[in-house]
């Protein structure tokens, strides 16, 4: 009998246990499924770039809700903001070397900028993952005179190697 009673205590215990322990599961539609990805994401830019809620929804808006290109997009438009022009030199391509200025218009949300006198472009090709210098400004082009990769969607600066086509294009 004092078995059946301790086993009868311990039941109760589990039983009040368990009873603290319920969980909500709530049924999500599609566009309820959705809305729920997107504040992950902004929540997940945000606290990679240091910005607000806003600017971190708004600029998924801008790149699709894809979180690595927003990253990229923020950390290019966060190097290049302040950054109206910047020279060029060094470089076995004539053509790239001068006074670059950025343009009026991004290229699919990353700065862009086009040789003082014009005959050379710089933009970051989001697919390639590059940075190119080209004659002009025509991103699904194959042709280039200089590239270099940057994973991070950033300008390298200072000295750097970039791939050029000394044969030309």
């Amino acid at each position: 009998s004092d078995v059946c009673s301790s086993d009868l205590g311990d039941v109760q215990k589990v039983a009040q246990q368990l009873e603290r322990c319920r969980c909500q599961v709530e049924v999500l539609d599609a566009a309820a499924l959705e809305q729920v990805q997107h504040n992950q994401l902004v929540e997940q830019l945000v606290s990679r770039c240091e910005c607000d809620a806003d600017v971190a929804r708004a600029q998924l808006e801008r790149c699709g809700w894809e979180l690595e290109r927003a990253v990229r997009q923020a950390a290019a438009q966060e190097q290049l903001a302040d950054v109206p022009a910047f020279r060029v030199s060094g470089c076995p391509i004539e053509q790239c070397n001068g006074l670059y200025t950025k343009c009026a218009d991004d290229h699919d949300g990353m700065p862009r900028y086009e040789k003082e006198g014009g005959g050379s472009h710089l933009y970051y090709s989001e697919s390639r993952l590059r940075w190119f210098f080209r004659s002009t400004f025509t991103p699904d082009s194959d042709a280039y005179w200089a590239c270099i990769e940057s994973k991070t969607g950033e300008l390298p600066p200072n000295q750097q190697t970039w791939t050029c086509n000394v044969d030309g294009a």
